[in-house]
């Protein structure tokens, strides 16, 4: 078993979150690929799985938290957002053109892709974002993008090789019709309240509050809110 220790880069925390759900098969090859030189706390929830996906983050060396019942995607990346936070750490990591295309031309973006599990975010930002607020489904990854692009923040992208497995993902044919939908309504919703013509509670940033304080042994400023999405090119 490896002991995992924190190592400070640049005076910056690093987390990587790892939302998981019956990820038995992928789970070791995945904390294997993480870089232990720079990430400081790994932070695993699992989403009421089936199989042995605790059991074995716990033989990894870490210490995972485990949902009660399913609570969907978007449910399990608020709770390892949630424990990020409380942890202290200032950068936080989550391990279709047609759509990308539509939400560049009505979110006023150029970014690549909109649509990877793999982004990057200041404790700044998303301690500032309502993302309790977002769905418990696959179609919290699109609107906390959203939510950072009405807050303002800075959005830049690294490219990065991707592989693609089998047994590594959850969302079926159903499940990604009614996902590409939910990207369509949710880039009306920014617009119908970028206009001031509706309002929508997970884009009320102003009514949000600091969802966990920052460390009491925090004095020196923070910097300017960033989200980093990387974009995917096939490997």
């Amino acid at each position: 078993m490896r002991t995992y220790t924190a190592a400070v880069l640049n005076d910056r925390r690093i987390a990587v979150v790892l939302p998981a759900f019956n990820a038995e098969l992928t789970l070791l090859r995945t904390v294997a690929d993480l870089d232990r030189n720079i990430v400081d706390e790994v932070v695993l929830v699992d989403d009421a799985s089936t199989d042995q996906t605790v059991a074995l983050a716990r033989r990894l060396g870490l210490n995972p938290i485990r949902h009660e019942r399913n609570l969907g995607y978007g449910g399990n990346q608020k709770s390892c957002y949630r424990r990020a936070l409380e942890l202290g750490a200032d950068i936080i990591v989550a391990a279709n053109r047609v759509l990308t295309l539509v939400e560049n031309i009505v979110l006023a973006q150029k970014l690549s892709e909109y649509h990877t599990g793999l982004r990057a975010f200041s404790r700044t930002l998303l301690a500032d974002l309502p993302f309790e607020r977002n769905s418990d489904d696959f179609i919290f990854d699109n609107q906390i993008i959203v939510q950072a692009i009405a807050a303002g923040a800075r959005i830049g992208e690294l490219s990065c090789p991707t592989h693609y497995a089998a047994d590594s993902s959850s969302i079926d044919l159903i499940n990604s019709i009614r996902y590409g939908f939910g990207v369509l309504r949710t880039c009306a919703q920014y617009r119908l309240s970028r206009q001031g013509i509706r309002s929508y509670g997970y884009l009320d940033l102003h009514s949000a509050r600091t969802l966990v304080p920052p460390p009491a042994a925090r004095t020196a400023a923070e910097p300017a809110a960033d989200a980093g999405v990387p974009d995917q090119t096939a490997g």
